[in-house]
């Protein structure tokens, strides 16, 4: 196995933890339906990708979520259902993640969205003993900046052409299988991680 020099973190659910069934919960009280339709006819919808790619605004996506519920709600209750999902930033992890900086190149890639990522520096700021968290990372990509989203090869093609990474000196820490699945295609190192479960023991040898 070649050496891994590089590593792209995904963040939701292995950086910060994650819990989508709160938002889930919150968006089925607000609208009046199950949390399973919810699930189905929410996240499923187009808009929610055209969110996660930034083709659509805050604006516009509380108004397809207002159109679809059939519902007059404020842009407060919507914000704060969608951002429900975003826990806490366990402080060893972060400090773990900062220690290996100095043998590695590390990133973040996510599929992710405004609102989310207004929130997630909020927390981060509260949460930790830094300021942003690019005094951690080497770049932050994220899908509605960069206009692509993960499983798609384009969107990681994208990060390992901007941020100059081989894909066979790249390890890819994410809990999506279909993600791990494309990166595995590509070439790159993977390890699926359980949800809110990254552990500086699950990494493979020689990176600690």
């Amino acid at each position: 196995m070649q050496k891994v020099k590089n590593i792209i973190f995904d963040l939701g659910g292995v950086i910060i933890n994650l819990d989508i069934l709160k938002t889930l919960r919150d968006f089925a009280a607000i609208t009046g339906v199950g949390v399973e339709e919810v699930k189905e006819k929410y996240f499923n919808a187009p808009f929610f990708v055209l969110y996660e790619t930034g083709k659509i605004s805050d604006a516009e996506f509380r108004e397809a979520i207002r159109n679809m519920s059939g519902r007059t709600l404020h842009d407060d209750e919507i914000d704060e259902a969608w951002n429900a999902m975003l826990l806490d930033l366990p402080a060893e992890r972060l400090e773990w993640i900062k220690a290996i900086k100095n043998d590695y190149k590390i990133v973040v890639l996510s599929n992710t969205n405004a609102m989310h990522i207004r929130k997630f520096l909020e927390i981060f700021k509260e949460q930790t003993p830094y300021q942003h968290p690019l005094e951690i990372f080497d770049h932050m990509y994220y899908s509605h900046e960069i206009h692509l989203r993960k499983p798609d090869k384009e969107c990681f093609q994208f990060v390992l052409d901007h941020a100059g990474f081989k894909a066979e000196e790249t390890l890819l820490l994410d809990d999506n299988s279909d993600n791990i699945s494309t990166a595995k295609s590509m070439n790159l190192h993977t390890l699926q991680v359980d949800v809110n479960q990254l552990r500086p023991t699950m990494l493979p040898n020689g990176i600690s």
